[in-house]
């Protein structure tokens, strides 16, 4: 592979992260469980045996005692498995939900109608059993076995290819997936920041933000391919920093599409404009950066032209080839030298980048 790109930026010379992460998921990010209701670990956990009655394994949720209702009658399973109807997203018993085909859980329609779930006349297939980053963002066969986020009915291949920057990997095939980062109202790094121009057409003015990305839309700009969705769920308020009764997520976070370790982005840090770079592996990082207080749902970014690191999370990085009015270069001061070197730089990772996601995907295939 040609590793000189334009502006004659050598690739190699940029030590990029998609050369150098491990492929296979560790343990070293994460590990552990959590209970499914207080999502801490520590204590003692129990692990659901499944819906009484019926021969299948274990839903591999685990809880303290503690923290189930005490007046339920049965207090060794899990809420979704306590009954028959209880819907696996929203926690609320409904005889209106309907049954997976491929495992015990269910579901309403509308919570997971815009999630990767597969709808026949009689039977549907819950979005569980299939990868969201497979789907949203190429199609593949990949042999990876399944990893489960505990907190929403997403999953995702358990390989580095296909895992979201930022998920908690747990035991049993289970993880955190980024989009449940609970933000500390103190630390203003935490708050989202959505993009002041139209991502389709770089203009400003009416836009629809997404609650979860840094994405900002004309609906109009989107035509028949603009499918975000208004959502009405308290579950997510706490996760997204709003206490709105309703929010608005953007097309690709409603198809479940995360950044991955390895992408080329845009980064947004305090009142610095949005910079070019690129997301982290923890395992590939400085140790002092590796050893920075974070949370889950957040991952370390390399700023090009600078070469410095910091922990980021979805609300406030974007895809680089997501948002090209960006690209502009400045010619005032020292700090523009260094952004228009990095603005360079990830013109040329990014095709690199794109090239090698190819090559990998064919290999998989």
């Amino acid at each position: 592979m040609d590793t000189r790109a334009t502006y004659d930026v050598d690739v190699t010379s940029l030590d990029l992260q998609i050369q150098k992460m491990p492929t296979a998921l560790s343990t070293e990010t994460g590990g552990g469980s959590v209970c499914l209701v207080c999502g801490q670990g520590g204590g003692v956990l129990l692990k659901c045996p499944g819906p009484r009655g019926k021969k299948v394994r274990s839903c591999g949720q685990q809880f303290h005692v503690q923290c189930l209702n005490k007046d339920q009658e049965d207090v060794g399973r899990c809420p979704n498995c306590q009954s028959d109807h209880v819907c696996s997203s929203c926690q609320k018993l409904d005889k209106a939900t309907r049954k997976c085909s491929q495992c015990p859980k269910f579901y309403h329609e509308g919570c997971v109608s815009n999630r990767l779930a597969v709808w026949k006349e009689k039977t549907f297939t819950c979005p569980l059993h299939v990868c969201s980053t497979c789907v949203s963002t190429r199609s593949r066969s990949c042999s990876d076995p399944l990893y489960s986020c505990v907190r929403c009915p997403t999953a995702y291949h358990g390989s580095n290819l296909c895992l979201p920057a930022g998920s908690h990997i747990l035991d049993n095939n289970l993880l955190i997936c980024p989009g449940h980062l609970k933000a500390v109202k103190t630390n203003s790094q935490h708050a989202r920041v959505n993009m002041k121009q139209c991502v389709e057409c770089g203009k400003g003015e009416n836009l629809k933000l997404c609650h979860s990305c840094p994405a900002a839309y004309h609906p109009t700009c989107g035509g028949a391919e603009f499918k975000g969705q208004a959502i009405d769920t308290e579950k997510l308020s706490e996760t997204l920093g709003t206490q709105q009764k309703e929010i608005w997520l953007c097309p690709h976070c409603v198809q479940g599409r995360k950044l991955l370790y390895g992408d080329i982005v845009w980064i947004k840090l305090g009142f610095y404009r949005w910079w070019p770079g690129e997301i982290c592996h923890p395992l590939t990082v400085p140790k002092k950066v590796a050893k920075k207080s974070h949370r889950i749902g957040e991952f370390p970014v390399r700023f090009f032209g600078e070469n410095v690191y910091c922990w980021s999370h979805q609300g406030r990085v974007y895809p680089f080839e997501g948002a090209s009015y960006l690209r502009g270069t400045s010619t005032n001061g020292n700090l523009d030298k260094d952004y228009n070197l990095g603005l360079r730089e990830a013109i040329a990772a990014s095709s690199f980048v794109a090239r090698l996601r190819q090559e990998q995907n064919e290999k998989v295939e």
